[in-house]
């Protein structure tokens, strides 16, 4: 709040004020606030693999390219958010009125969940004091995704995305903590495919590890501390090689040189590679409070 008056009082800061029915919006720009930064532990990175149902995340500490340790994990489920109560057919004037009443006020509540999750993937971040926070830059284009129309939807007009990245980027900004989008292809197959057998996690965490991967490789080239290479889609197989001879082995590959052209392979094949969630036993809670509509989970048991 200091930090707010200084903002305020001091000429040299551009603000924005905008009032509505409910709120009074304060806008400027978050990075000249000062007196917020952490002591960040180098090449320790928060990543969030993103989908309109789950938001799973991890901490990982990237000693090198194939040398990394978990730290903390987790799945936040967006389902109750995403699957309210349907709507009824021939309704009345009344009901319809409810109805429209109902939609705006699960709207805001979603907006204001989305923010919730951010500050708390911040208050992760500085708990553990992560150098990096990697999303995936994601530009999805209207359209059939090929998973019914009730998916569509999801992802064409009810999927609050950008909320909560932006809400992310500001909260980096603030505590100086670097932000990275990070090449998005591929990024879920890649985590199932080299992560799955060090890491018994569903598909969302396996997919938040390589994010994160990538994000420090991008942001080590950034600062200097490793070789500039152009394509990090994929890990150096040599970082990984036993992971790979164990992902050959699992789906009867062979004479397969690198990561690349397993995962390529597998595509190709459409076998099954991701651990879906259910392939295991999670027991979602309630995040926060039985009123809140975001379930929370970070223990996961592989069903054999």
């Amino acid at each position: 709040m200091i930090q707010l008056f200084r903002i305020q009082y001091e000429k040299k800061y551009a603000i924005t004020y905008k009032i509505d029915l409910e709120y009074i919006h304060v806008s400027f720009d978050e990075s000249l606030i000062e007196g917020f930064k952490i002591n960040p532990i180098k090449n320790r990175v928060i990543a969030i693999d993103m989908n309109p149902n789950y938001i799973g995340y991890s901490v990982v500490q990237w000693n090198s390219s194939g040398n990394y340790e978990v730290i903390d994990k987790g799945i936040f489920s967006l389902k109750d958010l995403n699957f309210p109560k349907r709507k009824k057919k021939n309704m009345t004037k009344h009901q319809r009125l409810a109805w429209r009443n109902y939609k705006k006020k699960l709207t805001r509540k979603k907006e204001h969940e989305l923010k919730e999750i951010s500050k708390h993937l911040i208050s992760i971040a500085i708990h553990y004091k992560c150098e990096t926070f990697a999303i995936e830059n994601l530009k999805f284009k209207p359209g059939d995704k090929g998973l019914g129309s009730f998916f569509n939807l999801l992802c064409n007009q009810s999927w609050n995305r950008n909320d909560l990245i932006e809400s992310i980027q500001k909260w980096c900004n603030i505590f100086n903590i670097h932000f990275i989008k990070v090449y998005p292809l591929w990024s879920s197959m890649v985590g199932n495919y080299v992560f799955r057998h060090d890491n018994h996690y569903p598909d969302p965490v396996l997919a938040s590890i390589e994010i994160g991967r990538r994000g420090y490789e991008v942001n080590a080239q950034k600062l200097g501390r490793k070789e500039k290479i152009e394509n990090i889609a994929f890990p150096m197989t040599e970082d990984f090689k036993n992971e790979h001879i164990k992902s050959m082995e699992e789906f009867n590959m062979t004479c397969l040189q690198s990561i690349e052209e397993g995962i390529r392979s597998l595509k190709k094949s459409g076998k099954m590679i991701r651990l879906s969630l259910e392939g295991f036993q999670i027991e979602f809670s309630r995040w926060k409070s039985q009123k809140n509509l975001v379930s929370f989970a970070n223990q996961f048991k592989l069903i054999s």
